[in-house]
């Protein structure tokens, strides 16, 4: 049987930023619109060819090398480098990179007039938000940046940030962000190694190697950052692990609300984790996802009444979100309404297609009471 996971899914492309945004229903015709659709089109199809010809690249170039100088000739020479570097497959690299793993994109709404807000779902849990920056030219519209909610950074700034710290450190660098130390050489040999071994697929040891840093320089929201996404290939404890340093050392900057609604649902302080998310509503607007997260905290605070309005609320935004279903059981079986339980459970069979059998059942604790309930054996008679 499926079950509900509050653990929000880190996309891994360096370190991305959400920026907040008023939210407002979009014309389905609109230029955006329509660039919207394509642009969900293609992550779905798990295109990174598709998704890099949407987007120009000597935009986003001059809008990296702007995160990094105000020198005319080293930004020329940043963008030459950027699109000479094959540029094509510089994007698909990033591309597979934020879509790796395989989820359903869906076009929610045009922000701020020409930005495409996007939801990711993914199928053992969790959510992503993205947000496209679109420039329109004379015969189409392209994207020049991208926002992720997760993570707090704009596209631009996190491959500045990734080309001066990792692609290329040196120790004026290293300076200028942790301070001077007697170290910084050591330092400098020690995020190069992370480099080639996170290329390797060799998160393990990468992990222990920025595990290892200095106190100082692991308190870096970059640093930090970096951490949460590989921790995640270690365990849940190194994640949380992770996300009590963000919120302690970042915990009051508004980009990082989204992803601390994890750390407060694993600290259960479910009224904080409610308040970020009403935050989020009322930035970008309400959605299935948001309000069944909410669903899910109030059944976990034990607020039931609450958790069953928020379940049937996302049902109704989407009625073919399917998570908002399987909250809504979770609700009716953990207080024992057995009749609209046995109901919602036939909604499911009848709008996603299961066809359960009482072995569906057996040996799930939070249904125990229901399999001996007599809606239960009516149903299976």
């Amino acid at each position: 049987m499926k079950h509900f996971s509050i653990k929000i899914i880190f996309i891994l492309l360096f370190f991305v930023l959400n920026q907040p945004s008023l939210a407002s229903d979009f014309p389905k015709h609109s230029d955006a619109y329509i660039y919207g659709v394509k642009f969900t089109e293609a992550i779905n199809n798990h295109d990174s060819v598709a998704l890099s010809e949407l987007f120009d690249h000597r935009q986003l170039a001059l809008l990296t090398a702007e995160t990094i100088t105000n020198s005319k000739s080293t930004t020329d020479s940043f963008v030459s480098g950027f699109l000479k570097a094959d540029e094509k497959k510089l994007m698909e690299n990033i591309f597979n990179a934020s879509f790796s793993q395989k989820g359903q994109a869906k076009l929610l709404k045009i922000i701020h007039g020409t930005r495409p807000l996007i939801r990711i779902d993914y199928p053992e849990g969790g959510h992503e938000y993205l947000i496209i920056t679109t420039k329109a030219y004379q015969q189409k519209i392209q994207g020049i940046d991208l926002y992720f909610l997760t993570t707090g950074r704009e596209l631009s700034e996190s491959l500045g940030a990734f080309s001066q710290l990792v692609a290329r450190p040196n120790e004026p660098l290293l300076k200028k962000l942790f301070g001077t130390s007697k170290d910084n050489k050591k330092l400098l040999k020690t995020l190069k190694e992370i480099v080639k071994l996170r290329k390797s697929g060799n998160h393990t040891e990468a992990y222990r190697l920025v595990s290892n840093l200095p106190e100082k320089v692991k308190q870096e929201r970059i640093i930090i950052d970096l951490a949460i996404q590989m921790s995640q290939f270690i365990s849940d404890k190194e994640y949380h692990k992770q996300l009590a340093n963000l919120y302690q050392h970042h915990g009051d900057d508004e980009s990082t609300a989204f992803i601390l609604i994890d750390y407060h649902f694993f600290n259960e302080e479910y009224e904080k984790a409610q308040a970020s998310i009403t935050a989020l509503k009322k930035t970008y607007g309400n959605d299935a996802a948001l309000t069944n997260l909410s669903a899910t905290i109030y059944l976990l605070s034990r607020d039931y009444n609450m958790a069953l309005f928020s379940a049937k609320e996302a049902k109704q935004l989407e009625p073919l979100f399917e998570d908002a279903y399987w909250t809504e059981v979770s609700v009716l079986a953990e207080t024992e309404r057995h009749k609209e339980l046995a109901i919602a459970l036939k909604a499911i069979e009848a709008q996603f297609g299961y066809q359960f059998s009482p072995e569906h059942f057996q040996g799930e604790d939070i249904y125990k009471q229901f399999t001996q309930s007599t809606e239960f054996n009516t149903w299976f008679q």
